[in-house]
């Protein structure tokens, strides 16, 4: 009779338990439902009200982790994944992975990265994981391991354009500037978002460019104009890329465009009055087109600005010691050796005006400091004209 009495308690109980795990149920799935319809403030609802009576239900955690995540309220989202972590059930794997992202977020790579490597050894083939990973080892300067994830990314998920973005990235500081434009290809013919186009013709136009001063390859000039067709598209898209019209000046000044070049840089100037490297290539422009006098006046004007411009006061040198105003490049050199003092040509140069100057001491010292440097030509002017210095 005892034991009659001990199975009907028991199957009470049972009924109880499965009745207690119906109505979780039931209420979880209604919150699910809520946040397919996009209602997330009720869903957030049902869902505290669950882990109020059912604190180990790592899926409303989880789920609730998601809802902050959404509202930028990272601190409750912080202890809704740790609290799926703690309790190690169902949603850890995706749990790991939305608190790496709020880590990046929060500039903690460090932490993500940890957390990011449990993901995809539990799952080698998740490419969001890789993909965040490799965002990661980007910013950490780890080019050669952000396009290794990448590559990876790439096999299982070949659809997803921002695979692409990063990796050429990766690229483009790998040097590998035609992987780089070919990843761009991708994200330039996959894409309609104005911001990101843009962005894709922005680095696409660069490793053109870079790929364009690299001597080993051919067609220089075919490679310059790719990049001048990728910055047009740039500033067509976006009219205030001050980077943008800054590169295309460069990309003018390697075809020997000039005007188009200094209209460029007064383009990026104007966006950004600043930019001392617009002001420095519009002097160096004009120079080129036989325009002196607005050269000077611009490295000047450069000078006011950004007094610790170095390479301002080392072309004033040039163009002083050219037009025969030895004095003047001395100071300018002088001024140069003041702020750079490992400045082989400075000492070179100046060792001419000083030669001019009839001041073979002085000039023979420069050459000689030039020389330590690894200057050539100082080595063949010391040999000479300053025998009594000594021959090297």
């Amino acid at each position: 009779m005892k034991k009659t009495k001990s199975l009907i308690l028991i199957f009470i109980l049972s009924l109880f338990f499965n009745s207690f795990l119906f109505s979780q149920d039931e209420q979880y799935q209604e919150a699910l439902k809520h946040i397919s319809e996009l209602n997330r403030v009720k869903a957030y609802e049902i869902l505290i009200d669950i882990i109020k009576k059912h604190p180990n239900f790592s899926e409303a955690h989880y789920q609730t982790g998601l809802i902050n995540t959404y509202f930028n309220r990272d601190d409750e989202a912080l202890a809704n994944f740790n609290n799926v972590l703690s309790l190690n059930k169902a949603e850890v794997l995706n749990a790991s992975f939305e608190l790496s992202k709020l880590y990046i977020k929060k500039s903690e790579y460090n932490s993500a990265l940890l957390l990011l490597n449990s993901v995809i050894e539990k799952d080698v083939s998740n490419d969001k994981a890789l993909y965040e990973r490799a965002r990661i080892k980007n910013i950490m300067l780890d080019f050669n391991g952000a396009s290794n994830d990448l590559t990876t990314a790439i096999l299982y998920n070949p659809a997803d354009y921002l695979y692409y973005y990063q990796r050429g990235l990766a690229l483009i500081e790998l040097r590998n500037f035609p992987g780089a434009i070919q990843d761009f290809d991708k994200v330039i013919n996959n894409i309609k978002s104005t911001p990101e186009l843009e962005t894709g013709y922005f680095y696409r136009g660069y490793a053109y460019y870079q790929e364009g001063l690299d001597p080993k390859y051919r067609g220089h000039k075919g490679l310059f104009h790719k990049c001048l067709s990728d910055y047009n598209m740039c500033i067509a898209l976006d009219k205030n890329d001050e980077a943008a019209y800054f590169n295309r000046g460069e990309a003018n000044m390697a075809l020997n465009n000039y005007i188009n070049a200094i209209s460029d840089y007064k383009h990026a100037l104007l966006l950004n009055p600043k930019n001392y490297d617009a002001l420095y290539n519009k002097a160096m422009c004009n120079y080129s087109l036989g325009e002196i006098e607005s050269a000077v006046v611009d490295m000047k004007k450069l000078l006011v600005q950004n007094p610790n411009f170095t390479d301002a006061y080392f072309q004033l040198g040039v163009w002083s010691y050219e037009s025969n105003q030895t004095k003047e490049s001395i100071a300018y050199f002088t001024k140069l050796i003041s702020l750079e003092e490992v400045h082989s040509d400075a000492y070179l140069f100046r060792g001419y005006a000083f030669l001019d100057e009839n001041n073979m001491k002085s000039a023979c010292q420069d050459w000689v400091v030039a020389d330590k440097l690894g200057d050539k030509e100082a080595h063949k002017d010391i040999i000479k004209y300053c025998s009594s210095i000594g021959k090297k």
